[in-house]
């Protein structure tokens, strides 16, 4: 439910118990204690004006306190614990439940980036039949969980396709990962990288890498091309 925008900070908005919701929204005004949140308006890909706002996909956004401009479960948890601190009066042993409770969402925070950080980029080189491929490979330890193709096109020009990341590991960046590999191979190399993708919510995906749309087609997909390389 939307919520109020006349309403004021600890103003009631008549649903009952309005103002003792503050561990979820209240179903009259979406308020948590009365209270709304400042970033509470914006819309899954709109920036909040944080430098590097939708760029943040592995941590939130020190802004909003989305990843990748889209809301968190994770920093949804965070917001209403802080909700109830600054809310609700509460004892020393309620208020060490919630300070733990803050901790424990830091520690997993950093566990995720610091796994992020142990995924490592294998480039793998193959000519098969005289048609050449670039095979990126993201590796946990030993194990794949993530792969992305550079393929030469019917114009001898390269395209990344194939981007993909095992169901386990989504969410943690990798896909990022492989798409900046892509992109530094293409600008070490001085080429004109392309991708094919279909109209939705992939491309806005790809902007953010600084991939553009050319108005080209091929069948129901477009093709975007790498900005900063000739066209």
């Amino acid at each position: 439910m939307s919520e109020k925008s006349d309403l004021r900070d600890g103003e009631p908005c008549g649903h009952k118990g309005c103002l003792s919701h503050v561990t979820h929204p209240c179903e009259g005004c979406g308020r948590i204690g009365g209270r709304k949140h400042p970033m509470s308006d914006l819309r899954d890909g709109e920036p909040c004006g944080h430098k590097g706002c939708l760029s943040h996909v592995t941590h939130p956004c020190e802004g909003c306190g989305r990843i990748g401009g889209r809301k968190h479960p994770m920093s949804d948890l965070r917001e209403r614990a802080r909700e109830w601190v600054n809310a609700v009066w509460c004892g020393p042993t309620a208020s060490k439940l919630i300070t733990d409770l803050l901790q424990a969402l830091d520690d997993a925070e950093r566990e995720e980036r610091e796994r992020c950080a142990t995924i490592k980029i294998l480039h793998i080189t193959q000519t098969i039949n005289g048609n050449h491929r670039v095979v990126l490979a993201a590796l946990d330890q030993r194990q794949v969980v993530g792969t992305a193709d550079i393929a030469w096109s019917d114009k001898d020009e390269p395209v990344l396709c194939n981007v993909f990341v095992a169901e386990e590991y989504r969410g943690k960046g990798i896909g990022k990962q492989l798409v900046d590999a892509a992109t530094e191979w293409a600008s070490r190399r001085s080429v004109r990288l392309w991708i094919r993708v279909t109209p939705g919510r992939l491309v806005t995906w790809y902007e953010r890498f600084g991939f553009k749309e050319t108005g080209e087609m091929d069948g129901e997909c477009l093709w975007m091309l790498l900005a900063g390389t000739n066209h």
